[in-house]
């Protein structure tokens, strides 16, 4: 229900870990419960980075899970066929389930670019014809609360004294070991 926030919400509180870190979420809460993960899919209410974040969480449980895939690859071509006004979120639901590379889904994926005219730069015919060729499947790996922690700490500006600069806490290290000399 957070994910249904309005956009301005969800900046506010989460701004790009909507799309980058918070698959995890509906990936390891989801992932019994497909069929929640596919109303929230369709719901032409909630924001696309909201719906982006569950697609890459309906990916990885195709991958991480090979006894669900059928149904994720359902749950996508549905979504696929549905008339989409935003073109650019067709092109970044395709652009996900390249990860997951389900022969399956090869054509609906052509047909939603061709028909919701998705702008080349986000996603062409050609790019997915060549990572169906290519092959690549990228599994993402969901971390404990250690790893977590650390990705924030090498991602993230944060640190015990405040959001700050690398420069600036270069500068304040360089400081106190000066001072303690």
């Amino acid at each position: 229900s957070f994910l249904a926030e309005k956009q301005q919400i969800l900046d506010v509180w989460l701004h790009d870990l909507v799309t980058e870190d918070l698959w995890e979420v509906p990936f390891l809460l989801g992932s019994n419960r497909l069929d929640k993960l596919e109303k929230f899919m369709l719901e032409p209410a909630n924001n696309s980075l909201s719906k982006l974040t569950v697609a890459t969480a309906l990916v990885q449980i195709g991958l991480h899970f090979p006894e669900k895939r059928k149904q994720v690859c359902s749950i996508f071509q549905t979504v696929l066929i549905k008339v989409n006004e935003d073109p650019d979120f067709v092109g970044l639901i395709a652009s996900e389930l390249l990860d997951l590379l389900d022969p399956a889904l090869k054509p609906a994926i052509l047909q939603a670019l061709d028909e919701n005219n998705v702008w080349r730069g986000i996603l062409s015919a050609e790019d997915v014809e060549l990572n169906y060729r290519r092959n690549n499947k990228r599994m993402l790996k969901t971390l404990n609360i250690a790893e977590r922690y650390e990705h924030f700490r090498q991602h993230t500006y944060f640190s015990r004294r405040g959001k700050e600069l690398p420069e600036q806490l270069e500068k304040q290290d360089a400081l106190e070991k000066f001072t303690k000399e």
